[in-house]
């Protein structure tokens, strides 16, 4: 195929199938088709991150069913300021307690009161609203300052937990989440930084790093909702430890759990139903406390400000590549000039790579969204291989509209498969060729038509010429004119040959051709003569040598032939007056024709002739028969 071939046939249609994929793709993702599929794509390729070890500063603290049973539900004041005054004993970094309480509890509210008042490393969730009577307050101790926190956490199409919501509301309504607050209260503690910088809203301090937030169109995601500093999260580590209420009353926690911590209260009763669904991550529950899910963030966020490495997620733009480039490569190697199967094949395996590439650019830290290239790249070949069996079926249409009535379905399926070597792109160009040419015409024709009636006439005319046109094609010829009671058939066509074996073989399968039609005649002629019809008998002429091939015709109609003196001499030959001897068809061959045939026919030699139009003689032969073969068999 040549360059400008490839480029037509192959670079331009894959490029349009590429982009209306892509697009197709990209308005499937736009309306979340794929996303269960990426969710869980993406979920199998961040478990291939997963870390051994929880984080070792956060503890967290259960309120189970047992512990309801226990001490009832819900704690009074005394009771929470007692478990309050148990844990700061033991010195924590931060205690962040994920239960709501904007109405006092009694008895023991004074001393519940006093414990928040003295420890401002205590911090409490409150429930942000839009207006005044849609939210939860926090403690009345506790109201305008700088320790409460919201405890939204954005859920996502499957139900499950991927995102963390670092601030809630907008402009002077901003609730921070309780965790960033437990995060940023630690971090003070630790002389590190950590906050929203007015110059770069996409992302958050963490310490000496920045943590870029969550942008709508990562990952498996496409126009998410961004609102409230989202971040991704990834739940790489086990869950936190934990102890139960009933231990720190019972004094069963020890203090180094608590000392220097950052310190999460909350409840895992079931019957409070404060639970979420998380991925699934190796040996570990799918679904947890919501105080759990406060603690994961906090671990990923210390992580950060820790510089511990983070798998980062691709972004849209990246995204929109990997979709479009899939869809490319898959619809070029289906265009490709090779068998449908294999260029299928290739394509297939181009798709189904981008799972392993996905894993191994996750083992490098870098998650993408396989689904969505794949997709684009499996509509893309299907839409390529559709596109090239039309083409194929148009053009297979025309090729045949030119050969597909005079050759054999051998010869037939061979131009097909060899189509590129003689025509480009519906449309063959001059060629010299060598071939093997020969006309035959029909013997007293006139007085024939003369005596029959115009229907009879034609059909015994047509009875003829099926047998003629049977014999060519049978011996891989291609009937290329047909002129009243006269044939013109061209061995060697439309397929150039290469070798000079090839060239041989058309000769002689020019006048085996020319002896089939003297036997199929002879068959033909005795049912005529039952008939009472006159009998069909043929002038047969044969020459060999380098004719041009072409297309003649104009844009409405073309017909395939083969121009030059080899036809001239064939036809003059044909014409050439011998003793009519009865025989069904007499064969005159060319000089060149018996050179090419040998000696595997007998042949006699007639003479040197200056045929009509020509100057120079030509060498005359008459073919008999075919010679006996090795079995002694004759044809």
């Amino acid at each position: 195929m040549t360059g400008k071939r490839l480029i037509r046939d192959v670079l331009i249609p894959a490029i349009i199938i590429a982009f209306l994929g892509a697009g197709l793709t990209l308005t499937l993702r736009y309306f979340h088709v794929f996303e269960s599929l990426e969710f869980a794509a993406h979920d199998r390729l961040l478990a291939t991150h997963t870390r051994p070890d929880a984080s070792p500063a956060i503890t967290v603290i259960l309120e189970t069913e047992a512990d309801l049973q226990r001490y009832g539900h819900p704690l009074n004041d005394g009771q929470f300021a007692d478990i309050l005054n148990r844990l700061t004993a033991m010195k924590p970094a931060v205690i962040a307690v994920d239960k709501y309480r904007d109405l006092p509890i009694a008895p023991g509210s004074d001393a519940f009161n006093a414990v928040l008042a003295a420890n401002d490393n205590i911090l409490w969730v409150a429930k942000h609203g839009r207006t005044a009577f849609d939210g939860v307050r926090p403690p009345k101790v506790l109201a305008g300052s700088e320790r409460v926190g919201c405890a939204d956490v954005p859920i996502d199409s499957d139900g499950r937990v991927r995102r963390y919501m670092l601030a809630v509301g907008s402009g002077d309504s901003v609730c921070p989440a309780i965790g960033y607050l437990a995060t940023a209260l630690y971090l003070a503690a630790r002389k590190q930084e950590s906050g929203f910088a007015d110059n770069d809203r996409g992302s958050v301090t963490l310490g000496a790093h920045r943590l870029a937030l969550f942008s709508g169109n990562e990952g498996p995601y496409a126009d998410e909702d961004r609102r409230g500093y989202q971040v991704p999260l990834h739940f790489l580590r086990p869950l936190a430890r934990s102890f139960t209420m009933s231990q720190v009353f019972d004094g069963a926690v020890p203090a180094s759990a608590v000392a220097g911590k950052i310190v999460l209260f909350g409840t895992s009763a079931v019957s409070l139903r404060d639970a979420f669904d998380i991925p699934r991550r190796e040996a570990r529950e799918t679904t947890i406390p919501g105080v759990m899910v406060h603690a994961a963030a906090v671990a990923e966020l210390l992580d950060v400000a820790d510089g511990v490495t983070r798998p980062s997620t691709v972004q849209g733009r990246t995204i929109l590549w990997g979709i479009t480039a899939a869809a490319l490569v898959a619809a070029c190697l289906v265009l490709l000039p090779m068998p449908i199967p294999v260029a299928a094949g290739l394509a297939g395996a181009s798709i189904l790579a981008w799972l392993p590439l996905a894993s191994a650019f996750a083992g490098n830290g870098i998650i993408v969204a396989p689904v969505s290239p794949v997709a684009a790249g499996a509509m893309a070949m299907m839409a390529a291989l559709a596109w090239r069996a039309l083409r194929e079926a148009r053009e297979r249409g025309e090729l045949m509209g030119w050969f597909g009535k005079h050759v054999s379905p051998e010869v037939a399926h061979a131009i097909w498969q060899q189509r590129d070597t003689f025509a480009d792109h519906g449309r063959m160009p001059p060629q010299n060729v060598r071939v093997s040419v020969l006309f035959a015409d029909i013997r007293g024709y006139t007085s024939v038509s003369e005596k029959l009636a115009i229907d009879k006439m034609i059909a015994w005319l047509n009875r003829a010429i099926a047998e003629m046109v049977a014999a060519v094609t049978e011996h891989q010829g291609v009937v290329t004119r047909f002129a009243g009671d006269q044939v013109m058939a061209v061995f060697g066509v439309p397929i150039p040959r290469t070798t000079e074996e090839a060239v041989r073989t058309d000769a002689t399968n020019a006048v085996e051709a020319g002896l089939a039609m003297d036997r199929k005649l002879a068959a033909l002629n005795e049912i005529l003569e039952k008939e009472g019809l006159p009998p069909a008998r043929v002038r047969i002429g044969i020459f060999s040598g380098e004719v041009v091939q072409a297309l003649l015709g104009s844009n409405h109609r073309y017909e395939f032939t083969v121009l030059g003196d080899v036809v001239n001499t064939a036809s003059r030959l044909e014409s050439f007056a011998t003793e009519d001897d009865g025989a069904a068809a007499r064969v005159l061959v060319g000089g060149p024709t018996k050179d090419l045939i040998g000696e595997a026919f007998e042949t006699r030699l007639l003479g040197a002739e200056k045929l009509k139009g020509k100057d120079a003689p030509v060498d005359i032969f008459r073919v008999l028969s075919r010679k006996p073969s090795q079995h002694g068999e004759s044809r």
